[in-house]
C-alpha cells in the first residue's frame, strides 16, 4: 500500500495512521536508507537514519510529510545537532517539494536556498531549537501560515517576494529579519512573538559579510532584488494587525522589537484583527524610520512606564515621525506616552536620590515629578478639556468658601455641619477672581478685607486652568 496525504489534509488534522499503514510507511523508509545508490567509496548517498547526508534530506523529502515525519520521530536531532536536517543552498525551483506539515526537528539549515513561489510552502510545518534562513529567496506567494519555531531563527538578509505570509505563526525564541528584503503585501497577521525580533536595516555590504557571499552570488542576490524592487533598508506593505510581541517586558527601557532605520513606502498597519489589539510587551524601536502616510498604532497596547530614557527616547523616535507626516493626532497619543516615561523616570530618580542622602537632587528630582504628576491629572498633559474645565469649576466653588469665610458664614465643605449658607455675593467674588476677563474688574468687590494672598493664589490657577482649556482646545483641532 502506498500511503499519500493531500497537503490541506495536514491542516485538517486527521487521526493518526493505522498500524498497517505505519509498518508500511516504516518499511519504506527502511528501504530508503538500504537501498541509497553508493559513492565511489561504496558508502550511502544518503547516510544512515540516525545520520542522514545532505542528498538524503533532499530525496526523503520528495516522499512527503508522512515518511520525513515518521524517519524525524524515529531518529530526533540530538542535543548537539546530530541528525539535523541540511537543505543549505538547494534551488527548490527544480524540485517539486511541498514542505507543508513537515516536523523538520532542531537545527535545520535552509541558508542561502531558492524557493518557488506556492501558496502552501511550509504550512503548518514545525521547527526546533535553530533554524536558519539566511540568504534565502523565496517566489511570491510564499507561506509560513500556522508554523510553529520552537527556538531561534534566523532571517539575515532573507528575500521575499509579493504576498508572503506568516498568518498566525508562533515564534518561541529569537528571530532576526536583519535586512530582510519584502514584497509588497506582507502579512504577519496574528502572530506571537515571544523573544527578541530584529526587523532593522541593513546595508549591502553588512549582508555580504554576514552571509559570506562570493562576488558572483552576490550579484545575483542583487539581480533578485532589482527585479523584486526590494531593498535592506525599506519595507513596502507590511501587515502585524492582531500580533502579539511578547518578549522581555520592558526593563530598563531595552527594547525586544527593533526596526531601526527602516523605510516604509508602503501601508504599515499595528491596529486590531478580528477584535484582538497588537500588543507590546516593550516599546518597539523606531529610531532613523521614515513611516508611510497610511500608518496605524490604533487600539494597540504599550507597556506601563519603566521611567528609563531609552523608553522616552523610543517614543520620542516614533513622535517625530508621526510630526513629519503632520499627522497630529499620532503624534499627539505618542508624546503622552514619552510624557509618562519622563514622569516616572523623574519619580525613580527621586526615590533613589532620597536613598543615597542627596536631599537636592531629591527635592529637584521629586519636586518635578509632583509638576509632571499634576499636569497629568489636571489635563493628560494639555489634551483634556474636561479635566481643566472641572478643575476651574471646583477652584470657583473652593475659593467661594474661603472667600465666604471671611463674612462669618458657616462653610458648606464640612458635611458633619447642620447649617450652612450660600450667597451669591462671594460666589459672585470668586467667579471674578476664577475669570480674569476685561470687564469682570470693574464689578464691585462683594467682600472686604479678603487676603491678597487667596485672591493671587486664585487667579494663578484659574489662569492656569483656562490655559489648559485653551491647549487641550487647539490639540483637539490639531492647530500648530
Amino acid at each position: 500500500m502506498h500511503v499519500q496525504l493531500d497537503q490541506q489534509d495536514i491542516y485538517l488534522n486527521l487521526p493518526e495512521r493505522t498500524e498497517d499503514g505505519l509498518d508500511e510507511i516504516r518499511e519504506v523508509i527502511r528501504d530508503f536508507f538500504e537501498s541509497a545508490p553508493l559513492d565511489a567509496h561504496g558508502t550511502s548517498l544518503f547516510g544512515s537514519p540516525e545520520s542522514i547526508s545532505k542528498a538524503g534530506c533532499l530525496a526523503l523529502a520528495k516522499k512527503g510529510c508522512l515518511y520525513w515525519n515518521e524517519w524525524r520521530k524515529a531518529f530526533p536531532v540530538s542535543s548537539s545537532g546530530e541528525n539535523a536536517a541540511n537543505f543549505s543552498g538547494y534551488d527548490f525551483t527544480e524540485v517539486e517539494i511541498r514542505f507543508a506539515g513537515f516536523d523538520f526537528g532542531g537545527f535545520v539549515d535552509f541558508s542561502h536556498c531558492i524557493f518557488p513561489g506556492g501558496i502552501l510552502s511550509f504550512f503548518g510545518s514545525k521547527f526546533g531549537d535553530y533554524c536558519d534562513f539566511r540568504g534565502a529567496r523565496f517566489g511570491d506567494g510564499c507561506t509560513f501560515d500556522k508554523s510553529n519555531f520552537e527556538g531561534r531563527v534566523c532571517f539575515i538578509g532573507s528575500q521575499f517576494g509579493l504576498n508572503t505570509s506568516f498568518h498566525k505563526v508562533e515564534f518561541c525564541a529569537d528571530v532576526n529579519f536583519l535586512g530582510a528584503q519584502f514584497g509588497p503585501n506582507t502579512q504577519f497577521l496574528g502572530c506571537v512573538f515571544k523573544g527578541w525580533v530584529n526587523f532593522s536595516a541593513s546595508s549591502w555590504e553588512q549582508l555580504k559579510e554576514l552571509n559570506e557571499w562570493g562576488d558572483d552570488q552576490f550579484a545575483k542576490v542583487r539581480q533578485f532584488s532589482r527585479r523584486l524592487n526590494v531593498s535592506p533598508d525599506s519595507f513596502w506593505q507590511i501587515d502585524f494587525r492582531g500580533t502579539q510581541f511578547l518578549g522581555y517586558p520592558a526593563k530598563n527601557g531595552e527594547t525586544s522589537l527593533d526596526f531601526s532605520n527602516r523605510k516604509f513606502l508602503a501601508r504599515l498597519d499595528f491596529s486590531p484583527l478580528d477584535g484582538s489589539p497588537v500588543k507590546f510587551a516593550s516599546v518597539p524601536k523606531f529610531h532613523g524610520c521614515e513611516f508611510h502616510q497610511d500608518t496605524s498604532f490604533e487600539d494597540a497596547l504599550f507597556p506601563g512606564p519603566s521611567g528609563n530614557d531609552k523608553a522616552a527616547r523610543a517614543y520620542r523616535a516614533i513622535k517625530l515621525a508621526f510630526s513629519k507626516l503632520q499627522a497630529i493626532r499620532e503624534e499627539q497619543r505618542f508624546f503622552r506616552l514619552e510624557m509618562d516615561e519622563e514622569k516616572e523616570g523623574h519619580r525613580i530618580k527621586g526615590r533613589d536620590a532620597i536613598k543615597k542622602a542627596l536631599p537636592y537632587m531629591a527635592l529637584r528630582e521629586g519636586g518635578t515629578w509632583i509638576l509632571y504628576w499634576l499636569y497629568k491629572q489636571a489635563s493628560d498633559y494639555g489634551f483634556s478639556v474636561t479635566k481643566p474645565f472641572l478643575v476651574l469649576v471646583m477652584l470657583w466653588l473652593l475659593f467661594a468658601q474661603i472667600y465666604g469665610s471671611y463674612t462669618g458664614v458657616e462653610r458648606c465643605y464640612d458635611i458633619w455641619r447642620a447649617h450652612c449658607e450660600i450667597q451669591g455675593g462671594w460666589l459672585s467674588y470668586s467667579l471674578q477672581q476664577a475669570l480674569p476677563l476685561p470687564g469682570f474688574n470693574k464689578l464691585k468687590p462683594a467682600i472686604d478685607g479678603v487676603s491678597v494672598a487667596w485672591v493671587a493664589f486664585h487667579k494663578t490657577l484659574s489662569i492656569a486652568a483656562v490655559f489648559l482649556i485653551g491647549l487641550a482646545l487647539r490639540n483637539l483641532f490639531k492647530l500648530k
